[in-house]
């Protein structure tokens, strides 16, 4: 008991920061959508990652308790804006392609059976020379095609 006595913090401001965040912890506190909205990133959530674990240096009961605040902050900006649920219930690309690749069955579709035995096109412009001729009108210095 006296070494967790020790390890509290000495000064006040870190006391009462431990307690802060505690109470952050253990109170379900709602954060307000528009820092929601704002910290719902990835830079965000590392800036709060890096923050709680350079308190860890401070203090070590303090650190302790501002991760588990960080990953509660972090749930609940999650929760808050939804990005939780969608991670949850929208399946993901790699998911999505292997369920339409399980779909596609199907060896060789109609069309291309119907491709593969068509007669190769040929051309007959050679045989028959055309029955008009072309006019051409002033270019206005315009390139030809």
């Amino acid at each position: 008991m006296e070494k967790l006595l020790k390890m509290l913090p000495k000064s006040n401001h870190h006391m009462v920061l431990t307690v802060l965040l505690a109470l952050f912890i253990v109170f379900n506190i709602q954060i307000p959508l528009a820092v929601s909205q704002m910290l719902d990133n990835p830079i965000a959530k590392a800036i709060v990652a890096v923050g709680a674990i350079a308190l860890l240096r401070v203090n070590k009961v303090l650190g302790v308790v501002a991760i588990v605040a960080a990953y509660m902050l972090v749930q609940r900006i999650a929760e808050k804006t939804g990005t939780i649920y969608i991670k949850r219930h929208v399946p993901s690309e790699t998911k999505k392609y292997i369920d339409m690749q399980s779909m596609d069955s199907v060896g060789v579709s109609v069309e291309e059976e119907i491709i593969n035995n068509m007669l190769p096109l040929t051309s007959n412009d050679d045989l028959f020379p055309p029955n008009f001729k072309p006019t051409q009108e002033e270019l206005h210095s315009a390139a030809k095609l």
